[in-house]
């Protein structure tokens, strides 16, 4: 059986101690300079048995070490919870944030180097793209396509005539109930519209695995284009509900057919710079270049799509608050008054703050925030439609009041007026709720709960 010196039991506590420090950012100074005398020679003992007696006669450090002992064995980090415990301490939300923007910016120049450090490698030729069948599926990609492209156009004049229809419909005067008349004209039209999109998905998709020399299977390139059309061409489509540039009896919104068509072609063409983009262009750069290349390429797009959105809404951002005024000047209802004033006071501020945040969130995470957003905005969209339209079809409704028989106002006279009497605190109490919940959606939207 082997003897075990005092020098030896040393140098094994002290081997043990020079792992718990390794992984660790704050150590204590007892266990470094234990550590530290497991690598002198054999003149160090007495050294050595004074620092070991210094760290077991410390009860703190003696603990600290059997902890860290016991966590090294376990596999785990000895500092974890400390540092994470420290952290929730010490950092308050200002911190915080001052800490997420500052590891932002780092993480965009560090990417952005990185980025350009790779395209110089690929132009220098130190670095070599990956061209392999590039000419056989860059051209499949570009059947893929003009096939589904072509087939959502064609479809898109196929089913014109349909929108006319629905159009003149909605445009007929049906009296009190106009708001459900077209309500029913839009979301029929949208349905269709809806329609229309999938079956060019399918049609571009069925191109795909019958390209010649696919044999049954889809390029990632093709994949990504076509979910990328598809959600671009659904986010299209809620936008043609809202302006209907073509059709007056579908436009949710009051505006002329000039400034309907001028908002449908920006936001169109917003939509599909950032989708390509994000969506289609950014994971291709991925696949062919580098990840550093994809994220400047996404920091290029979402700087650009900012700057131009921002251009934009300068430019009309008198128009756009003169006209909420007067809707809310010349609002019947008080609460589309106060609504109304209220946004035309702080729609710049939110459009911008979107902006940003889009911004901001598909830079950092290009892989899932644009699907995000894009969620949560249609979320959003919904839940404050549905909610102006339930107002506005109650508010039609009630309005006519209760009619009772002749009968019944024969022999109860004031009942009928009394009861319309309580309209006016019924319908605030109904829009009341109404606020509550589409304001619980767009919370839940963008997971502020």
């Amino acid at each position: 059986m082997t003897h075990l010196t005092p020098a030896k039991i040393i140098a094994i506590i002290a081997s043990f101690c020079m792992l718990a420090v390794a992984g660790l950012t704050t150590a204590q100074p007892a266990l470094s300079a234990a550590a530290e005398t497991a690598t002198e020679n054999n003149s160090g003992t007495d050294n050595s048995y004074a620092y070991l007696a210094d760290i077991l006669e410390d009860q703190q450090a003696r603990e600290q070490l059997i902890s860290d002992l016991r966590a090294l064995a376990a596999g785990e980090d000895p500092t974890s919870d400390e540092s994470a415990a420290e952290e929730e301490a010490s950092g308050s939300p200002v911190q915080e944030i001052a800490g997420a923007t500052r590891e932002l910016a780092q993480n965009l120049v560090a990417e952005s180097m990185e980025a350009f450090q790779s395209i110089t490698d690929l132009v220098t030729g130190e670095q070599a793209v990956q061209v392999d069948n590039l000419t056989s599926e860059a051209t499949g990609l570009l059947l893929v396509i003009a096939a589904a492209v072509s087939l959502f156009l064609l479809l898109r004049l196929m089913a014109r005539p349909v929108f006319t229809a629905i159009d003149r419909w909605a445009l007929k005067d049906t009296g009190g109930s106009r708001m459900l008349h077209k309500s029913i004209a839009v979301g029929g039209a949208a349905l269709l519209d809806l329609v229309v999109i999938p079956l060019a998905y399918v049609g571009g998709y069925l191109v795909a695995l019958f390209v010649p020399g696919n044999s049954g299977e889809m390029d990632i390139q093709q994949s990504l284009f076509l979910n990328a059309f598809l959600i671009i061409e659904i986010t299209r489509a809620l936008i043609r509900v809202l302006f209907a540039a073509r059709n007056d009896g579908l436009r949710m919104l009051p505006l002329s057919a000039e400034q309907a068509h001028y908002w449908h072609a920006w936001l169109s063409r917003l939509v599909g710079f950032i989708g390509y983009g994000i969506l289609f262009l950014v994971p291709l750069a991925n696949e062919l270049l580098t990840p550093a290349v994809g994220k400047l390429t996404a920091l290029i797009v979402m700087l650009l799509a900012f700057l131009y959105a921002l251009a934009i809404l300068l430019q009309n951002k008198s128009r756009i608050t003169d006209k909420l005024t007067e809707l809310s000047q010349n609002a019947e209802m008080t609460f589309n008054r106060v609504l109304l004033g209220m946004l035309s006071k702080s729609w710049f501020v939110v459009a911008i703050a979107y902006l940003a945040a889009m911004t901001l969130v598909t830079i950092a995470r290009p892989e899932d925030a644009l699907p995000f957003m894009l969620r949560a905005s249609l979320q959003t969209l919904v839940a404050i439609g549905l909610g102006l339209f339930l107002s506005v079809v109650l508010g039609q409704l009630l309005g006519r009041g209760f009619q009772l028989s002749d009968e019944t106002r024969t022999r109860f006279p004031l009942l009928e007026d009394r009861l319309n009497g309580f309209l006016p605190a019924i319908m605030k109490g109904v829009r009341l709720v109404i606020l509550i919940v589409v304001l619980g959606f767009v919370a839940d939207a963008w997971s502020l709960f």
